[in-house]
């Protein structure tokens, strides 16, 4: 065989050559015909010239040339150009199947800006299914779940938008604000620090340095790391005055201890925070018992209130009546709910012919006196609010006021409504001091019984400080300082409707007294003189005799007012008594077994007693 392997070797060299030179008479060919409209398209495309790729893809559509690339070309270029309309007929051209990632990201974004939200959520998350790291995904769904109340979403993809590269400054900050809404100072610190670090100048970002360098230092106070937080302040007041900063390097010194450079800080604030009464101090909590120090009495009387048993845990539940047989559902044939104790907790067992769901009760929220519901959670882990509620001071079980119907698509809906992280947050944010004492039990405030003083005066580490130091500013949220309108939005803050559909003809609407006594005319006429607080103590439960309210109602509609008091015409059908029963009856019907009394204070005719 040695004598075939030169003309072997021969044979290699000419195919090579052969190859060689179809290779180079290939690109000759290539290099004298010009690309087609298309590929035109992409490389303009490419380099973002947007009105270039419109004229091109529509070329290359006229001539037949990949025309379902140049469909495609021509809708984003569109939606690049915020030819919407245009864009969405374009799009419309493409099966779904042939969409990609971006193809969904422009479509979504072009509906929110024509205003359809919803619809536009859904279509940038079908972008994040196909993609889920894309950067200008994660960005638009960022905003959205933050502007629409789905906090745990929004910080979750935030924190996937700062891991991608050229992202990081951005999604940082986005971060560190959401962690901030969601009470949480130690993230946004992180977040904020680290964004800064990568670039001072935050280019991209949607905060500004001073912006950003004010949060961080709030949740540094927070915190109560003072120096950390002076470090930032500094950054920031190098570049000029700013009342806020110097206000917040106030609060830093007193952390620190250090009344006279306080008082200064204080002073180049000018009148910074004296506009608010009810503003929250950016300080660390420090829990019901610290403030009893002071005001043992007020704290003894609110601790005795039901404002302190709003929210029940399994060991606060030990004297707590379970049906001793199941409960049938009320809605739901052949479904029956029985409740037992087990390992220092509570069970509950739903039966539904033969299946059976089962959920561990982590929170009872409720007083009792109206009504009392579990919050369970079930075998997969997910937090549901029960189907069947406790009554009437704890005598009645019946079906929970806002159990929603269920799905097939839930099997254990039979057991209560599923709750996202986002809804159990917001149930335990107005049944707590502090949104963090449900997450934290090492947290100050966490040994409260349900809300606690800090809930409406904010957090009392400053104000410890200042009664220490014999500072001027007492450095807590006053209250009882402010007007009308921001009282009533400190209460409306829990005392709201949490359905926005509800408006003030719905017949729940009675429920939530700070939706509908701003509707009346005595509260838009009283120059700010009439608020929740005028007939209510927030430190004891509310007065219970018609007469204790008459007498204030009579205190401005009398034929002798007060001292010095607004003057309003008397009752011209019984100016000296029952103002309750005409113009602010006891009315039922908006939740199971209780009345409530309607705040939308009225001349009712022909024996209406709810609605307008």
């Amino acid at each position: 065989m040695r004598w075939n392997q030169p003309r072997a070797r021969w044979t290699l060299a000419v195919a090579a050559l052969v190859v060689a030179l179809s290779v180079l008479a290939a690109g000759w060919a290539g290099s004298g015909r010009e690309a087609g409209p298309t590929a035109k398209a992409q490389a303009a495309y490419d380099r973002g010239d947007w009105t270039e790729v419109v004229r091109l893809a529509r070329e290359a559509i006229d001539a037949h040339d990949d025309q379902a690339a140049a469909t495609r070309l021509l809708a984003r270029a569109l939606a690049r150009l915020g030819r919407h309309e245009a864009a969405q007929r374009c799009f419309a051209r493409l099966g779904e199947r042939d969409k990609q990632a971006e193809d969904y990201y422009l479509l979504g974004s072009g509906l929110i800006r024509q205003g359809d939200m919803p619809r536009g959520a859904r279509v940038l998350e079908e972008a994040r299914k196909l993609d889920p790291d894309r950067a200008e995904v994660l960005d638009a769904l960022v905003r959205i779940y933050g502007r629409t109340g789905r906090l745990a979403e929004a910080i979750e993809a935030a924190g996937r938008l700062a891991r991608r590269p050229g992202w990081e400054v951005r999604g940082d900050v986005m971060l560190g604000l959401l962690d901030a809404d969601h009470a949480d100072p130690a993230g946004t610190a992180a977040a904020l620090d680290r964004a800064l670090k990568i670039d001072p100048r935050l280019n991209g970002a949607i905060a500004s340095p001073l912006d950003a360098r004010k949060i961080l230092a709030r949740a540094l106070l927070r915190l109560g790391r003072p120096v950390d937080a002076r470090s930032q302040l500094a950054s920031g007041l190098a570049d000029g005055p700013d009342p806020e900063s110097s206000w917040l390097l106030s609060r830093a010194y007193l952390q620190e201890k250090v009344p006279d450079r306080a008082a200064a800080a204080l002073a180049d604030a000018g009148d910074f925070g004296q506009d608010d009464p009810t503003r929250f101090e950016p300080a660390p909590y420090v829990g019901v018992d610290a403030c009893a120090k002071c005001h043992a009495e007020i704290v003894r009387a609110e601790q005795r209130s039901r404002h302190a048993r709003t929210l029940l845990r399994p060991q606060d539940l030990t004297d707590l009546a379970l049906p001793a047989q199941a409960v049938a559902d009320p809605e739901l044939k052949g479904v029956v709910h029985a409740f037992r104790r087990q390992d220092g907790t509570i069970v509950q067992e739903t039966r539904a012919g033969e299946k059976t769901a089962r959920a561990v009760v982590e929170y009872g929220l409720g007083s009792g006196d109206r009504g009392l519901t579990f919050v369970a959670r079930d075998d997969s882990g997910t937090p549901r609010v029960s189907r069947i509620s406790l009554y009437a001071d704890r005598t009645i079980w019946d079906l929970t006021s806002n159990a929603a119907p269920r799905h097939s698509s839930d099997p254990d809906g039979i057991l209560g409504r599923p709750l996202s992280a986002d809804g159990l947050e917001q149930c335990l944010d107005c049944h707590r001091t502090s949104p963090r004492a449900a997450r934290d039990p090492k947290a100050p405030e966490a040994r409260d019984r349900g809300i606690g003083c800090e809930r409406c005066h904010g957090p009392g580490g400053h104000h410890l400080a200042a009664v220490a130091l014999n500072f001027d500013d007492l450095a807590i949220g006053r209250p009882s300082l402010a007007g009308a309108e921001r009282v009533t939005r400190l209460c409306a803050a829990c005392h709201r409707a949490d359905d926005p559909s509800i408006d003030a003809d719905d017949p729940r609407a009675v429920r939530f007294q700070t939706k509908t006594l701003p509707l009346s005319r005595c509260y838009s006429e009283s120059d700010g003189a009439l608020s929740c607080t005028t007939c209510h103590d927030p430190h004891r439960d509310a007065e219970t005799s018609p007469a204790f309210y008459e007498a204030r109602c009579l205190s401005c509609h009398s034929a002798s007012p007060k001292e010095n008091g607004p003057r309003r015409a008397p009752c011209p059908v019984n100016p000296a008594r029952d103002c309750l029963s005409c113009h602010m009856p006891s009315v039922g019907g908006a939740a199971p077994h209780t009345n409530f009394t309607d705040h939308f204070i009225r001349v009712r005719r022909n024996g209406e007693s709810s609605g307008r």
